[in-house]
C-alpha cells in the first residue's frame, strides 16, 4: 500500500508543468531591447508581435504551456496580442492569447480571447479542427493578471484563462480532425502591439520528435563564398577565426575584426534595395520603375550596384538589402 502510494504521488506531480528559467539564454531571443529578463519574470514592451521559443523544449506531439501573465498597456493603434503559443515553425502555430482591437475597429468588436492556428501561412486557419466547447465568463482588462495554459493532447487542443484565485474565465477546446492540423509543436510566448509581464512560465512535453523547422532546415543547407574583404587595415592582423568580432588590443584600444583577423574600419550602407521605399504620396515604388528602365535584370542591378559600393569605400551591407547584392564582395 505504501509503495502504491508512493507511486500515485510521483505520477501525480509529473502532471504538473515544470518551472521554466526566465534566463536570457534559455529563449531564442531576438531583440532583447524588447524582452526584458529578471530573476523572476520577463517583460515584453514592444510593437511588431514576436515568438519566444524555450530552447531546452523539444518538439513533441504533447505539449503544454502555462504563463502568468498581466497585460499592462498598448503599445500601437493596431493589433495588440499576448500570450502563449505552441509553435512548428514560421507557417504552423497554435497561438492562445488576450487580443486588443484596432482603434478604426474599436466600434464594432472588443477585446477577446483568441485561439487560432496558422496553418501553412493562413490566418486563422479554420479547416483543420472542430470545436467541441467555448465559454467566456469575463472580459480581459489592463492591470489585471491572470494564469493563460494551453496544452495539446491526443488530438485536442484546450485553451484556459482563469484569475489567479481560480476564477474562470475563458475556455475553449477543439478536436484536430485534419491531417494537415498542426501536431508537433514546441512550448513558447508571444507579444505585440502591447507591454506585457510574463511570470512563472511552466511547461511539459511528451517524447520528442525528429523535426526541423524548414527556416532552420534551409539555414543549415546554405552555403558561403570564402570571406575576401579588400577593406582592412594592414598593421592590424589578429586570430583569423572565421567570424567578425570586436576585440580589446594589448595598445587599449577596440578594434573591429574581420573573419581573416584584420582590423577593419566599418563603413557600412543601409536598404541598398532595388525597389526602395514605397512612396505614399504616388502610390508606388518610384525607385524600382527607375530600375526597371534602366537595368536588364535585378542580377545586372546588384552587380553594378556593389561595384559603385566598393568603389565609394563602402565594406558593409546592413539592415533591409535586396538579396541579389549579398554574397558579392561585401559582407
Amino acid at each position: 500500500m505504501k509503495k502504491l502510494s508512493f507511486l500515485l504521488i510521483i505520477l501525480a506531480v509529473s502532471a504538473f508543468a515544470a518551472s521554466l528559467s526566465t534566463e536570457r539564454d534559455a529563449w531564442t531571443v531576438q531583440n532583447s531591447f524588447f524582452w526584458k529578463f529578471r530573476n523572476d519574470s520577463m517583460l515584453a514592451q514592444q510593437g511588431h508581435p514576436k515568438f519566444q521559443l524555450y530552447k531546452a523544449a523539444p518538439y513533441s506531439k504533447e505539449c503544454e504551456i502555462e504563463v502568468v501573465i498581466t497585460p499592462m498597456e498598448r503599445r500601437t493603434t493596431s493589433w495588440g496580442v499576448a500570450g502563449v503559443v505552441l509553435y512548428q515553425d514560421q507557417k504552423h502555430f497554435w497561438q492562445f492569447a488576450v487580443v486588443d482591437i484596432p482603434d478604426n475597429l474599436k466600434d464594432k468588436l472588443q477585446p477577446l480571447y483568441e485561439m487560432h492556428e496558422m496553418s501553412n501561412g493562413k490566418w486563422p486557419c479554420r479547416d483543420n479542427y472542430q470545436q467541441l466547447e467555448e465559454t467566456e465568463s469575463e472580459k480581459w482588462q489592463y492591470g489585471v493578471t491572470y494564469r493563460m495554459k494551453l496544452s495539446l493532447k491526443d488530438d485536442v487542443l484546450t485553451g484556459t484563462v482563469t484569475k489567479l484565485d481560480g476564477t474562470p474565465c475563458y475556455k475553449k477546446v477543439i478536436k484536430l480532425i485534419s491531417p494537415q492540423a498542426t501536431r508537433i509543436v514546441r512550448p513558447g510566448l508571444k507579444c505585440g502591439g502591447m507591454r506585457a509581464l510574463f511570470e512563472r512560465p511552466a511547461a511539459v512535453w511528451g517524447d520528442a520528435v525528429d523535426f526541423m523547422p524548414p527556416e532552420e532546415k534551409k539555414l543549415m543547407e546554405m552555403t558561403f563564398p570564402p570571406y575576401d574583404g579588400v577593406s582592412y587595415v594592414p598593421d592590424i592582423q589578429e586570430k583569423a577565426t572565421g567570424f567578425f568580432r570586436v576585440q580589446k588590443l594589448s595598445d587599449g584600444r577596440w578594434w573591429a575584426i574581420d573573419p581573416l583577423g584584420r582590423g577593419f574600419v566599418a563603413f557600412g550602407v543601409d536598404h541598398c534595395t532595388y525597389y526602395g521605399h514605397y512612396c505614399e504620396a504616388l502610390d508606388k515604388y518610384v525607385h524600382k520603375e527607375l530600375n526597371d528602365k534602366k537595368f536588364k535584370s535585378r542580377e545586372e542591378w546588384a552587380e553594378k550596384t556593389s561595384k559603385l559600393l566598393k568603389e565609394w569605400g563602402f565594406n558593409l551591407l546592413t539592415a533591409g538589402v535586396s538579396p541579389e547584392i549579398k554574397h558579392k564582395g561585401i559582407p
